[in-house]
């Protein structure tokens, strides 16, 4: 039996979103990244409070030490540093990039970011800080304003 297609296609919404002229929409757009952070991180800590396999495949490739590892992540998760962490919390701290590849028996690469990094978004006092998100355009140059922010389990 064929299976009909999904007649809704996130990618070729979220296009039109920010393709889109009405301030409104452009604005909730922009919200569209940080909510799905929320989710990742909510899922991340809820669903898998402790990452066994993560934790089991660094002790494998860690124990031994004689020889050094790079691991190249695609994810957007907290749970190889989580493991790291568990793994030997003395060595493994990422409280700003350059940890990520400061120790060279076993460094972090991020390809896609992580949900715990985050550009802080310029705002003034007197601006709520959603109005303030909803026009805020990032630059290439924003990413020397880079922090590595703790994350905490989300109710």
């Amino acid at each position: 039996m064929a299976t009909q297609p999904d007649p809704f296609d996130l990618e070729q919404q979220l296009t039109r979103y920010a393709e889109s002229t009405n301030p409104q929409m452009l604005a909730n757009y922009r919200h569209v990244p940080g909510y799905l952070r929320d989710v990742l991180v909510f899922c991340a800590t809820a669903y898998v409070p402790a990452p066994a396999n993560y934790i089991r495949l660094v002790s494998r490739l860690l124990d031994p030490l004689s020889h050094e590892i790079m691991f190249v992540v695609l994810n957007y998760d907290t749970m190889l540093e989580v493991a790291l962490r568990t793994y030997d919390s003395s060595r493994f701290h990422f409280k700003n990039l350059t940890q990520y590849t400061q120790d060279p028996s076993a460094q972090v690469i991020k390809v896609h970011g992580s949900t715990s990094w985050l550009v802080p978004i310029p705002a003034s006092q007197n601006e709520p800080w959603l109005m303030a998100a909803s026009r805020y355009e990032p630059e290439p140059e924003d990413i020397v304003n880079l922090q590595v922010i703790e994350l905490v389990s989300i109710p």
